[in-house]
């Protein structure tokens, strides 16, 4: 039987990092957000904070993950410490989402790395903690902690969409107009008339930036228009957050030059309208954010044109699937399809300060009903 291991240490303690990440990376083929290129942007993003989780089987690396100290308070009275896997940021409530999370591991050693970091964690030389936060997993990623009789709360749930372009490209689908065919009638209405509204003022158009002056030009686009956006509603866009920003701006000067990011700009003849940023996961387009222009004809639907151009063009570059990833935006279905659920979780320590939250939540489902009933 391999005997497993973990180790915990600051990341500037860690030899070899990216050797060992790229190559267990290359094995499980993991999605974009546990690859080499986000753990990298994470680490230089934040300093010397973050420690680094590594899980060996018989002097073999199994299983790789980041750990991020910060701490959360709630109900205006209560700290917590938390180490949040593979997620950075400012504080609890600014971080970089995550998405597909969980360690970086293959299938057969995932259940016994979570038992040797399990361990590990609670060892005297570990960094402190309250709960480990697990953001936008899967949902067997939950359940099969849950089976080892931890105490985990859930901390939210949301579904997902996406567009399944090897399905539109089988069925002979080759332009957007095509595409739009295949939505629900509400969609396939509004679409067609938007478009033909942004088609009066010329052709539609993609400009896809390759370069890294030009990329950071239409990422400045994304973020204006997400300000004139937000602004508008007396509210600001936490996707423009300087934080996020800096990792982004970072992850994309690591990656432009690979292909594994785009940043495109939709126009109508000579008329930008739309900015859209995407990574490039093989045969997976993952959508990150859009800025889209504020127009006065409330006809006018610049999101969903440019995703429906953006689209076509990824169906016959001979791309898969258009992910909408983690979120209810209305949006995604109306444009594809569910995708799978996601949560995200804590694994708690059993405290009393926890304990006592645990009761007080128990308390207040079952005390709304009589609420509302009352």
């Amino acid at each position: 039987m391999q005997g497993y291991k973990a180790t915990i240490r600051p990341v500037r303690e860690v030899e070899s990092l990216e050797e060992k990440w790229r190559t267990l990376e290359r094995q499980v083929q993991p999605s974009f957000f546990l690859g080499w290129d986000w753990a990298a942007t994470a680490i230089t993003t934040s300093s010397d904070a973050l420690f680094v989780a590594e899980v060996l089987s018989d002097g073999n690396v199994v299983a790789l993950g980041l750990l991020m100290p910060m701490t959360e308070k709630r109900h205006g009275f209560l700290k917590l410490r938390q180490l949040r896997l593979n997620e950075t940021g400012k504080d609890s409530a600014h971080t970089i989402p995550v998405e597909f999370n969980s360690l970086l591991v293959a299938t057969e050693h995932q259940s016994a790395s979570w038992n040797a970091l399990l361990l590990a964690l609670n060892q005297a030389d570990a960094p402190k903690w309250d709960e480990v936060v697990v953001t936008n997993a899967l949902d067997h990623v939950e359940s099969d902690l849950s089976q080892k009789g931890l105490a985990i709360h859930r901390r939210a749930e949301m579904g997902s969409g996406f567009v399944d372009l090897a399905k539109l490209r089988a069925a002979g689908a080759k332009s957007y107009t095509d595409y739009v065919a295949t939505l629900g009638k509400s969609t396939r209405q509004q679409l067609n008339r938007s478009i033909k509204l942004y088609e009066s003022r010329g052709r539609l158009s993609i400009d896809r930036e390759t370069t890294l002056h030009g990329a950071e030009t239409y990422l400045q686009e994304i973020i204006n228009q997400h300000n004139a956006k937000w602004g508008a509603l007396g509210k600001e866009s936490q996707a423009v957050s300087a934080h996020n920003i800096e990792f982004q701006r970072q992850l994309i000067e690591r990656t432009i030059g690979q292909g594994r990011v785009e940043l495109v700009r939709i126009s109508a003849g000579n008329e930008p309208f739309a900015w859209i940023y995407n990574y490039i996961n093989a045969k997976r387009v993952l959508y990150i954010m859009g800025g889209f222009k504020l127009e006065d004809d409330q006809r006018l639907k610049p999101g969903l044109v440019a995703h429906a151009v953006l689209i076509a063009d990824h169906v016959n570059a001979g791309r898969d699937v258009y992910d909408f990833l983690a979120g209810d935006g209305r949006y995604k279905l109306n444009l594809g399809q569910p995708g799978p659920d996601f949560t995200s979780f804590a694994i708690q320590r059993p405290t009393f300060a926890l304990r006592a939250e645990k009761a007080l939540r128990g308390l207040k489902q079952r005390i709304a009903p009589v609420k509302k009933s009352g």
